[in-house]
């Protein structure tokens, strides 16, 4: 199946624009992709760790009465830091002229 892209267009009722606007001063990505099969991903990216915080402290009601009545959440491991390679040591006086 190929690309499938969409662009929704709606209407904000009046004297409801400021609860439509996102708050998110800092936030680069916000995505969610819903499968048939009911498992959601959602991708997000940020300015930084301070876009986080502040993404986290405007959805944190609807976020916990999403969790709390509607989803499960689990994660995947994604990337992570390679480990650090081990350096054998050697005893004091060997391998020194």
């Amino acid at each position: 199946m190929g690309q499938l892209e969409l662009s929704a267009h709606l209407t904000v009722r009046p004297g409801c624009l400021e609860g439509f606007k996102k708050k998110d001063t800092r936030t680069l990505r916000y995505d969610w992709f819903l499968s048939d099969d009911g498992t959601c991903e959602v991708r997000e990216a940020y300015t930084g760790p301070e876009g986080l915080v502040e993404h986290n402290s405007h959805v944190l009601e609807a976020r916990t009465k999403l969790f709390k009545e509607y989803a499960d959440k689990w994660f995947t491991f994604f990337q992570g830091l390679e480990p650090a390679p081990l350096v054998p040591s050697q005893p004091h006086g060997v391998g020194h002229v």
